[in-house]
């Protein structure tokens, strides 16, 4: 390599300038003080990359390398510390311990959305009447939505809940009613009310 460096007139600052490698690692390159470079994997790239620059086939550059490199020397780790540490991230027991605090959270989600259920009343929309709803005959339409298995009533009469939690029927009313109570209850007890106030003309 330094014969053919000099043959083309270039001065170990313009091979640095050319192949943006240290001239300091060139000229060792070129003593053959391997044991002052980088490691092998690294100084083979600076030999490739020289030898590209030089017109010298690689295959013959990286051929005199391996021969003259001193690997018994400067043996190369087998396994790199970074895949050392991931084999041990994922070993048997870091596995279990993981899978461990997974089924723990699963439980723990499952409880507290059981809990919340528990807590929290059934939603109850009407639709129909809206408030202050003047009514002429002896029914009255009744429409909305609540929680698909919630039971609801309206003053104390039962109303048919279907399996998406729409409701629609129509219910008695008397000369007596001034009111219509929805009453949502939840499978746990907890309830929600709606009240809408009616006006009677009957004939």
């Amino acid at each position: 390599m330094k014969e053919e460096r000099i043959k083309k007139k270039l001065s170990l600052s313009q091979m640095e300038k050319e192949t943006k490698i240290k001239k300091e690692f060139i000229e060792l390159i070129e003593k053959g003080d391997w044991t002052s470079l980088p490691e092998y994997p690294v100084t083979q790239g600076f030999v490739k990359t020289i030898a590209k620059k030089l017109d010298i086939p690689e295959e013959s550059a990286t051929a005199f390398l391996r021969r003259d490199y001193p690997f018994e020397e400067r043996k190369l780790p087998v396994n790199p510390k970074p895949d050392l540490n991931l084999k041990q991230s994922i070993s048997p027991k870091v596995l279990t311990i993981a899978l461990s605090v997974f089924a723990i959270l699963c439980v723990l989600g499952y409880l507290i959305y059981q809990y919340l259920l528990y807590i929290a009343p059934p939603k109850l929309e009407v639709t129909q009447p809206p408030n202050v709803t003047e009514v002429s005959e002896n029914e009255i339409q009744v429409s909305g939505e609540t929680d698909s298995d919630a039971t609801l009533t309206v003053n104390n009469q039962q109303i048919l809940v279907s399996e998406t939690g729409e409701f629609s029927d129509k219910i008695s009313v008397g000369k007596d009613t001034k009111n219509l109570v929805f009453v949502a209850r939840s499978r746990y007890g907890k309830e929600t009310v709606v009240v809408r106030e009616i006006v009677l003309k009957l004939p």
